[in-house]
């Protein structure tokens, strides 16, 4: 629901990367599914620290970074 969300305020806004970054939210879902699903086999400590590590990666470097910037482009709607 979050990602679809923001994907059509991008819409809205014109966003010139909207294509990157519904390629990159298909990225985090499809490696979440994949770890999710090995995890669901096996339910090992590294798994978890995957999955742990996935999700720092992206809160750094996609949520911090990336949606700032269209943030910064789309204004107030974003908030």
């Amino acid at each position: 629901a979050h990602f679809e969300r923001e994907e059509a305020l991008m819409r809205k806004g014109d966003y010139a990367y909207l294509a990157d970054h519904i390629e990159a939210h298909g990225d985090l879902l499809e490696q979440l599914g994949a770890l999710h699903a090995a995890y669901e086999k096996t339910a090992s400590p590294e798994i978890s620290l995957e999955i742990v590590e996935l999700l720092s990666f992206w809160l750094e470097s996609h949520i911090l970074e990336v949606d700032m910037d269209y943030r910064a482009v789309l204004g107030s709607e974003t908030a």
